[in-house]
């Protein structure tokens, strides 16, 4: 109840008690919508069937966080978004789709060059099947998909599940064995394998156990599996991809780095004693690269969350200063024909949209943004 009260308050304020200064454009399709450009930070809202908010909504705003205007967008095909990006392809936002149980073959894309949004269909299945997301590293888009492209069901047996992986460009799938899917992380293309993290699964006796590390051949579907800490506890988050090594870090604070002859690495981000003072790691926290060399990742610790800066050649970090404490900070974009980073820094009910400069990292702009937990992705036009 309090959630739907405090939705109706923001469709309000939304529809006119902001005082825009010139009236909301209505838009049909969110490929449609293409404002003009203003220099003005745009704020999006996509619609949730699960909160009553039936319409998209995007908010124009001024540096100070002052609404300038209010525009809605009726298109039944697009919600809930999570952006995504790839520092081969830097231009591109990928959209991945959540939140809703609907099974659909498209996710959207936004172009920083254009300023436009682009649906993207998969019509190569014979039937939906569903995109997990398209989170990816590496030259191809590689994806996860929610039911079996064999069965057209999400199969279960003994308690574990299977999916299948698919590449857009070959349009190459295969089927996962079961308890070997994707956790909700990217995908890596490299030495023409497709690698990601595994769930971990609740077994028999209530235990969570997991595969680790998979590797699958979409030409020959192959699976192997890695475990280079050798225990099923472990969690991992492809990390990076380039041509001559992969990258992988564990929620226990190691960096994994394999080369083409599958030879391994280990090199320790976050230290025992780092551990033991509660610095933790949340693979679901994607890094967002400013360029191929380096990228921006948050680690929490006692509560307040921490900015670094990884270097992706030797592994280490260094922490960016936010002043201000924050319990958890959100990765939204980097937009390079802007030289802008924007995150999004939480602390209770209360958050900050804070622009980033991306030579020096310092802080350009920040203003207070309502119902955090409902914007999904920011926009410069």
């Amino acid at each position: 109840m309090k959630l739907k009260i405090l939705l109706l308050i923001f469709i309000v304020i939304l529809a006119g008690c902001s005082q825009p200064k010139t009236q909301g454009i209505p838009s049909e399709k969110i490929t449609n919508f293409k404002p003009g450009s203003s220099g003005n930070l745009f704020l999006f809202y996509p619609s949730d069937n699960r909160v009553s908010q039936l319409k998209t909504y995007v908010k124009e705003v001024d540096n100070a966080g002052e609404v300038i205007n209010v525009f809605s967008i009726e298109d039944a095909d697009f919600r809930r978004a999570e952006p995504f990006q790839n520092p081969l392809y830097p231009n591109t936002i990928y959209l991945s789709l959540f939140g809703e149980a609907k099974i659909e073959n498209f996710f959207y894309e936004f172009d920083l060059d254009t300023k436009t949004f682009a649906k993207k269909k998969i019509d190569y299945f014979k039937e939906p099947l569903g995109v997990s997301n398209v989170f990816h590293y590496g030259k191809q888009l590689n994806f996860s998909t929610i039911l079996s492209h064999e069965t057209g069901e999400q199969n279960e047996k003994d308690g574990l599940f299977n999916v299948s992986i698919s590449n857009i460009d070959s349009e190459k799938t295969v089927e996962t064995p079961y308890g070997a899917s994707p956790a909700y992380t990217p995908l890596l293309g490299f030495n023409n394998n497709v690698f990601y993290g595994a769930n971990l699964t609740l077994n028999k006796k209530d235990e969570f156990t997991g595969k680790g590390i998979v590797s699958t051949n979409l030409e020959t579907g192959e699976f192997k599996f890695l475990n280079p800490e050798n225990d099923t506890t472990a969690s991992y988050l492809p990390f990076y991809t380039n041509d001559d090594f992969m990258f992988f870090l564990s929620d226990s604070g190691v960096f994994y780095k394999y080369d083409k002859d599958m030879r391994v690495t280990h090199h320790k981000f976050l230290t025992s004693e780092q551990l033991d003072k509660g610095y933790s790691i949340d693979i679901e926290n994607k890094p967002l690269f400013i360029n191929k060399h380096e990228a921006l990742y948050t680690v929490s610790h006692s509560k307040t969350a921490l900015l670094l800066l990884i270097d992706i050649d030797t592994l280490s970090f260094k922490e960016i200063p936010i002043k201000g404490s924050y319990e958890s900070i959100r990765l939204m974009s980097y937009d390079n024909t802007k030289d802008e980073i924007y995150i999004l820094g939480e602390k209770g009910d209360s958050a900050d949209l804070l622009t980033l400069d991306d030579i020096t990292l310092h802080i350009e702009n920040k203003f207070k943004v309502d119902y955090p937990h409902l914007l999904d992705f920011v926009i410069k036009y």
